[in-house]
């Protein structure tokens, strides 16, 4: 008789239940916020300005939370993201400037080079001999 092979069992669930996390809080200069996970959709549970600053949330999407600070001279973001059931901030304390959105690219490189990335033009400077 030819020995018999186990019979697969086939899987019974798709997966562990996802986790539940926090709440957990994450502070900047112009406030906090506070999020939790929740049979793993992240939320957004609170924000709160310190003075002198407004709250504006960007994003509350389930798996993204963006909250922006801004007062008359500074702008500040919290952002935390949901990656592999685990919460991930990124705070930016950032720009002095409530209408600059945009990071600082240092176009001043200090290479030589103008915008475009050539070099001037500095024949005037030119010794003929």
């Amino acid at each position: 008789m030819p020995p018999l092979e186990p019979t697969p069992t086939p899987p019974t669930s798709a997966g562990p239940p996802p986790a539940n996390i926090g709440p957990t809080t994450y502070s900047s200069d112009g406030g906090a916020i506070t999020v939790r996970v929740t049979n793993g959709l992240l939320e957004l549970v609170g924000q709160n300005a310190v003075a002198g600053f407004t709250a504006e949330v960007e994003t509350n999407d389930g798996v993204r939370v963006k909250v922006r600070f801004e007062s008359e001279s500074k702008t500040t973001r919290i952002e935390v993201r949901l990656t592999n059931g685990a919460l991930i901030p990124n705070i930016d304390n950032g720009s002095s400037d409530p209408d600059d959105s945009t990071p600082d690219t240092g176009s001043d490189s200090g290479s030589g080079e103008d915008a475009d990335g050539d070099r001037p033009d500095d024949s005037s400077n030119s010794v003929t001999g």
